[in-house]
């Protein structure tokens, strides 16, 4: 059972007290219940919209799912936030559930697997100066970066742009294997500009990486006085019962006859004064399809779901988001006694070509408390990806034995002695590919429904970044957009 404040009492089309659902018109239908529709339905409502959202799944949350199975809290999609992530922040504090937020416990070790070895990323400057992450050769070049002249282009791939900039090591032994845990995908296809664009800026800006970071930092100290900043939060940090506690706790103060679980959306049309959504029960099939009239609709689906829906109203939006990609994922938990030789810290990252088919592992039980029993350690390794999808397709006996395998290639044969609990979960279509051209598209797609469909927006992790804090964000932009569209009407 999915951990978090309580399961939502609405379902289908009845509303919380089981009678016939009465309302056929809202200012705002969201569609789609991650967290990027629960961030616009929540945005929506605090500013006095009435609001319906709709997702086809028996719960909200999307891949944010979390469950404790014999004792251990597994994670079914992102494990961990930001203390950066000001968008969640927000939400919790506004739902009243900040006190859940657990920071990661020391070490923050990092490491990657490399040439056979498992080395130690660096944690500061003295480190990176002499660890064996990098050969000296390796180091020296990519001290060199602030007199690398600017060539930076909108169209260039971000492996073309590190080896560039930094050098071809850093750029195959250390970037590549962080898109690989970041996106699952491959940096030679990623564009620079599309999935790290505060890099791409800084060149752009000033002219290099090193030195804009370093003219960046300098307006920060002198922009003011740091009693009138609220206190940065530092590191990582997940919650005490699971990710999903948050997107549950939205849809449990949403109030209830706001969020509808098991209801697919089937078609969209434009009518008089909004937009029409023809209803689906998904538990009832064949059941007489229901319609919902909205003044605007934010489609909070991923791409290809969005398209779909877009057949016959923007035939520019629908091409364009048709274009987006994302990658198959398998998701390995481990568990076992602890061991002497177990490892501590983040995690191990694994360029492709190594002896290890896993893209990388994190380890939660050395991250947060409550992760495993007492006694116990727990793994989470990944699989497939751009590079790899075969993998995302293996039984689950076989990725079991892979993720096994790979934990003792990395960390050697003493990290995991014995497992005593194993689970996968898969993802079809996992993370989406910000590839060369990716931000364009979607920026032309949204756009094209201002045109074509205008109280049509867009919201999630393809449209403004992949990570949970950036799917919020874009949530909370199509509200207020929709809410703006509310206003000229």
């Amino acid at each position: 059972m999915a951990a978090g404040p309580g399961k939502v009492a609405t379902a289908g089309f009845a509303d919380a007290g089981g009678g016939a659902d009465p309302a056929t018109q809202v200012d705002l239908a969201v569609v789609g219940g991650g967290i990027a529709g629960l961030a616009a339905a929540w945005r929506a409502r605090r500013a006095g919209l009435t609001v319906r959202l709709l997702e086809s799944a028996p719960q909200v949350g999307g891949k944010i799912r979390s469950e404790r199975v014999d004792g251990f809290l597994i994670e079914h999609g992102p494990h961990t936030f930001l203390g950066s992530a000001t968008p969640l922040w927000q939400l919790l504090a506004e739902l009243g559930i900040s006190g859940h937020a657990v920071q990661a416990q020391p070490p923050s070790w990092r490491f990657v697997h490399r040439g056979g070895r498992t080395r130690r990323l660096p944690t500061g400057p003295w480190s990176a100066l002499t660890g064996d992450w990098l050969s000296a050769r390796a180091k020296l070049r990519a001290l060199a970066e602030p007199w690398v002249p600017a060539a930076s282009r909108p169209d260039e791939d971000l492996a073309s742009f590190v080896a560039r900039r930094f050098g071809r090591e850093v750029a195959d032994g250390l970037v590549a294997p962080f898109v690989t845990g970041v996106y699952a995908g491959d940096a030679a296809a990623i564009g620079a500009r599309d999935a790290f664009p505060t890099l791409w800026q800084l060149e752009r800006d000033h002219g290099g990486v090193l030195r804009g970071a370093l003219a960046r930092r300098r307006a920060s100290r002198g922009s003011a006085p740091a009693s009138a900043s609220p206190p940065k939060r530092r590191g990582l940090y997940s919650l005490r019962d699971g990710m999903a506690t948050l997107p549950l706790a939205l849809a449990d103060q949403l109030g209830p006859g706001v969020v509808r679980t098991g209801v697919a959306v089937a078609s969209l049309t434009r009518a008089a004064g909004g937009w029409t959504l023809g209803l689906r029960d998904v538990a009832s099939e064949g059941s007489p399809t229901q319609t919902l009239h909205a003044r605007a609709v934010v489609l909070a689906t991923p791409a290809e779901q969005a398209a779909e829906l877009l057949q016959g109203t923007s035939l520019d939006a629908r091409t364009r988001l048709s274009r987006a990609r994302s990658c198959a994922m398998a998701l390995v938990h481990l568990g076992g006694p602890e061991t002497p030789g177990q490892p501590r810290g983040f995690g191990a990252l694994v360029p492709r070509g190594e002896d290890v088919r896993a893209l990388g592992m994190l380890l939660p039980s050395s991250l947060f408390p409550g992760r495993a029993p007492d006694g116990h350690q727990s793994y989470a390794l990944f699989f497939g990806g751009a590079q790899d999808p075969a993998a995302a397709q293996l039984d689950d006996a076989t990725l079991v034995q892979q993720a096994q395998e790979s934990v003792r290639r990395v960390f050697g044969q003493g990290a995991l002695a014995e497992v005593t609990f194993s689970r996968v979960v898969r993802w079809p279509a996992a993370i989406a590919q910000y590839e060369v051209g990716h931000r364009a598209r979607m920026q032309a797609a949204c756009e094209a429904l201002l045109a074509d469909a205008p109280g049509l927006f867009l919201a999630g992790s393809y449209v403004d970044g992949v990570s949970m804090s950036d799917a919020a964000r874009s949530g909370a932009a199509a509200a207020e957009a929709a809410t703006a569209f509310r206003s000229t009407l």
